[in-house]
């Protein structure tokens, strides 16, 4: 509650006066120090009595405390401060609290309409404890606000079934058959469904109505590539592309493409372009390395591979690279690679799984080198 309460004054410009009364209020809540606190709260009315901003702190800490007058102290914020989201997220805490979540819904849709996520954190509370589509809805802000206020949800709770989640997409669909941020996270549970071409044809609709959107087409050439289909990955590159679109995912989806078709010096060259694109941030030279790595794996270059992940480590050791050099070593009957792959990441991480695993293959090489014959 202090956080909600305190981020609606934040950009406030007060008079000086009062602004040192709710520094103080600000003070004493935090310190949880109810007698300076109601002392301080008594002064601050008693001078500035339609201050809506003392009201606010007053119930904000009167609802911490679960006092019974803090619907009052609400109230009045609500009448003085009428446009303000703040005392509609605490009243929808309280009432959490209170155990009256049919209240707190109208609390949170009234604090919602008036500030977009302001009900954020009270919502998912409720939301966590009990995943009810029809609670979603009836907290959802009237007019053209349900849509952005839904797909919000979709991504800011955390720890909600996804079963929920695939509700909440679905009512977004319904009203909005092509919005690109649903559609992206529908088709992503279609593809890991084995529902590829339902999700291929969901993503073209949403493309073709949002053709500027990037992240869609992006989508739609990796999941025609999933399915193995190059030339239709291809089709879906060059449209994207007649769209001018400029974008790192597009320059990778590009050069997945390129691999997807065998054409190895394109492919590297789309790499090559992407890095020069970084403005020096490791982390991206780090990406496309890694990105190099994984399809030169795929077209069997394994020399190149393993090179492109060393260049990964070299320039940002934060990466996988290591692990999947290790891994790709040993795929490819490399051993004695991979022992010194395993090596360099049990010196990064002593006692770390890396270690197990070279000491495997150090006593496997051991046994496998042929003992000289004795005289």
């Amino acid at each position: 509650m202090f956080a909600t309460a305190l981020g609606v004054l934040g950009p406030r410009v007060l008079q000086s006066d009062t602004q040192s009364i709710v520094d103080r209020l600000t003070q004493y809540m935090r310190a949880d120090d109810e007698a300076r606190f109601q002392a301080t709260l008594k002064r601050g009315l008693a001078l500035h009595p339609g201050e809506p901003a003392i009201a606010l702190l007053g119930a904000a800490y009167a609802g911490s405390k679960r006092h019974p007058d803090a619907p009052r102290w609400l109230s009045i914020v609500m009448i003085e401060a009428p446009e303000w989201a703040a005392p509609h997220a605490i009243a929808a805490r309280w009432l959490v609290a209170e155990g009256k979540i049919d209240q707190a819904l109208i609390e949170i849709r009234e604090a919602e309409e008036r500030r977009a996520g302001s009900a954020r954190e009270v919502l998912c509370e409720v939301l966590v404890s009990s995943p009810n589509m029809d609670y979603l809805e009836r907290a959802a802000p009237t007019g053209g606000q349900r849509i952005a206020f839904l797909n919000r949800t979709a991504t800011s709770c955390g720890r909600l079934p996804v079963a929920f989640y695939e509700e909440i997409d679905a009512a977004i669909l319904v009203d909005d058959p092509t919005h690109p941020a649903a559609t992206l996270r529908a088709t992503r549970r279609l593809v890991a469904g084995g529902r590829s071409e339902d999700a291929i044809a969901l993503l073209e609709r949403s493309a073709r109505i949002h053709p500027n959107t990037a992240s869609l087409w992006v989508a739609l050439i990796q999941a025609h590539l999933q399915v193995g289909d190059v030339n239709a990955a291809q089709l879906a590159l060059e449209e994207a592309s007649s769209n001018d679109l400029d974008d790192v995912a597009m320059s990778e989806a590009k050069a997945r493409v390129e691999a997807g078709r065998g054409n190895t010096d394109e492919m590297r060259a789309t790499i090559t372009r992407l890095r020069g694109q970084s403005a020096g941030d490791l982390r991206k030279v780090a990406a496309s390395f890694m990105l190099e790595g994984e399809l030169e794996a795929a077209l069997g270059n394994v020399d190149e591979a393993l090179a492109a992940y060393a260049a990964a480590d070299a320039a940002s050791p934060e990466t996988s690279a290591l692990q999947r050099a290790a891994e790709l070593a040993l795929r490819s009957g490399r051993s004695s690679h991979a022992r010194r792959v395993y090596g360099t990441l049990c010196s990064r991480n002593p006692g770390g799984p890396a270690c197990a695993q070279e000491e495997r293959l150090a006593k496997e090489l051991r046994e496998a080198t042929p003992r000289p014959a004795l005289p």
